[in-house]
Parts: structure tokens; C-alpha cells; sequence
């Protein structure tokens, strides 16, 4: 994989890609990968050999590519990922390959399944913007596709809302924090590792939203759920299995694949297993 780099919405932006199409292709076939909240593209290494043609993108703040200047959205990282498929991959490709068609196989982990969902919603049902692509797959693994926060998650959203709301309220933050940090330590792993009110903030945000209701209408983004394949941990705790379960039972010409013995990252817990129904 060769590692890359591209300017995008003013922030630099870290990719590797393997991309080796011929002129005797008919249609130009790609598979990208998006990795997941507090991971990389460097994350799915293992994976990249089972694929001819792919392309993994570090979303803004993560791995390799450069940090936010205000926090994000949903809606942000779907419109980042819109205009790094039109930069990245169709612009690099267009001038050899003109009179053929795109084909994208989408291979999604957990936060990066979140904003493939929006990204479908909005660019494929309302903006029609890539008419042009074809979606090949898309492969999702532990993808929160239900909003699902502990109580303990609940908490700590509320209070770090309550602390930011007036100069008042962000003195008290000085004292309270140190303590609340220690008593929530390992409670939620992910929160508690961000740097700085940006990031806390771009948290909120996306786990806040509920993407339930891009599910309702996924058969329609993926042209037909036949494409849709579900790869999930039986062990997984952030994305429980119950939401692939729900997911296949709605569209059960998909394809549901329970790995044993693996959680939240299934390829890394038990690669041959997920290996075989890659």
C-alpha cells in the first residue's frame, strides 16, 4: 500500500491506496476501507490483501491526517468522505479511464459504518451527486446502527455540556474535572481518551445522532440488500450483535456472518474466520 497524501477542506489528509486497474478492465473496481472512532486506516492491514484494488482514508483528527479546527458533525465527516471520493478517487482515475464505469465495495468499521450511512442518505437519495458509481458491497463490521449510550455515557455528555455553558459553569470545571475523570476512569474508553473540547464536542455529536433512520431505506443506497453483507463479532460490546440480527431480519436477502470467539474487531480476534466470508 502506498501512502498518500491530499489537502481536503483545509486539512491534510493521510490515505494509502493499491490500485492496479488495466485498460482491459470494463469497469474500474475499488474497495475502501473506513475505519472506526479512535482507529486508522493502519487498522485494517491485515485485510488489504484480500482485496485487488483498494483505498483506506485516516478520517480528519484520526491516525495520520491532520486535526479539526472546530468541531464536527455527522453531516461533516459525510461530506469529507463525498469530497475525498470525488478527489481522490474519481478525479486520479478519470483521465485514463473515461468511458468506464465506477464500481465502490464499501468496507466499514463501526464509526466509519456511521458515516457511510449518512453519506448514502444524503449523496445518493437526496443530492444524487455520484450517479455515476456503482455500490459493488458494502461490508459492515460492528457498525452502531442503533444509538445505544450506557447511562454512565449519558452522564458524562450532560455534565461535560453543563460545565462548558457559562464562564461560571467552566471555573467549576477546573475542580470537578480531576475527580470525575478519576470515577469514570475505563467507564467509556473512548470519551475519556479525546484531547481537548474539539474532539469531546465532535463526540457528542456523533453519538447523539441516530442513524436508525438510514437504516429504514439501506436496500435503496445499496441498490439491493444482496449487497449488503454483516460481519460481526459474537462477543462485540460497542455494536451488539442484536443490531446485526436486526438488521438482517429487515433485509434478509443479506448476508449475516457471526465470527466466534471475537468482539468488536472480529478480523483481529479471529482473521481466518472473517477471512473465509470476506
Amino acid at each position: 500500500m502506498k501512502q498518500k497524501q491530499v489537502m481536503i477542506n483545509g486539512i491534510r489528509i493521510s490515505y494509502c491506496e493499491n490500485i492496479e486497474i488495466t485498460s482491459d478492465d470494463s469497469i474500474r473496481k475499488i474497495t475502501c476501507f473506513l475505519h472506526g472512532w479512535g482507529s486508522n486506516k493502519e487498522s485494517f492491514t491485515t485485510l488489504f490483501p484480500l482485496r485487488k484494488n483498494c483505498i483506506a482514508v485516516d478520517f480528519p483528527a484520526f491516525g495520520k491526517s491532520g486535526k479539526l479546527e472546530k468541531s464536527y458533525t455527522l453531516k461533516n465527516y459525510a461530506e469529507f468522505l463525498a469530497d475525498f471520493i470525488q478527489k481522490v478517487i474519481i478525479e486520479n482515475t478519470h483521465n485514463i479511464y473515461t468511458k468506464k464505469k465506477l464500481a465502490i465495495e464499501f468496507v466499514v468499521h463501526s464509526f466509519g459504518g456511521r458515516v457511510l450511512l449518512k453519506f448514502l442518505d444524503a449523496q445518493f437519495l437526496q443530492n444524487k451527486r455520484f450517479e455515476n458509481i456503482l455500490l459493488s458491497n458494502v461490508i459492515c463490521i460492528g457498525v452502531p446502527f442503533y444509538r445505544h449510550l450506557t447511562k454512565m455515557q449519558k452522564f458524562q455528555i450532560y455534565l461535560s455540556q453543563f460545565l462548558n455553558r457559562n464562564t461560571y459553569t467552566q471555573s467549576l470545571k477546573k475542580i470537578i474535572t480531576p475527580f470525575f475523570s478519576f470515577l469514570f476512569h475505563d467507564k467509556n474508553s473512548d470519551y475519556n481518551a479525546l484531547d481537548g473540547e474539539i474532539m469531546k464536542k465532535t463526540f457528542q455529536n456523533i453519538v447523539n445522532e441516530d442513524v436508525s433512520v438510514y437504516v429504514e431505506h439501506l436496500d435503496t443506497c445499496t441498490n439491493n440488500s444482496k449487497n449488503l453483507k454483516l460481519i460481526w463479532g459474537e462477543n462485540d460490546d460497542a455494536a451488539p450483535l442484536y443490531y446485526a440480527k436486526n438488521v438482517h431480519k429487515k433485509y434478509p436477502e443479506s448476508e449475516l456472518f457471526v465470527v466466534a470467539n471475537a468482539g468488536h474487531f472480529p478480523w483481529v480476534d479471529n482473521f481466518e474466520a472473517v477471512k473465509k466470508c470476506f
